[in-house]
């Protein structure tokens, strides 16, 4: 995870690379604000899938659960 223009600075050039930081730092638990915006719930729900977060849902539980419904396999 160097920076290629900067030798010697580390720093995030693509989303992997923020996939190995969050495994190397250990599970964190999250709130979710708002979590019943579709594409917001989407992408906690995939994280969540790959063990990297833990999170608190807040937001219109109905919504939530309709939306979570059609993400889960």
């Amino acid at each position: 995870m160097t920076n290629k223009e900067n030798p010697g600075i580390t720093g995030l050039t693509k989303l992997s690379d923020l996939d190995e930081l969050a495994k190397k730092s250990g599970k964190k638990k999250v709130a979710v604000a708002v979590a019943h915006d579709e594409h917001c719930l989407e992408a906690v729900c995939a994280v969540m899938k790959k063990g990297i977060i833990d999170a608190i849902l807040v937001g219109n539980e109905k919504k939530i659960r309709e939306i979570a419904s059609k993400t889960e396999p």
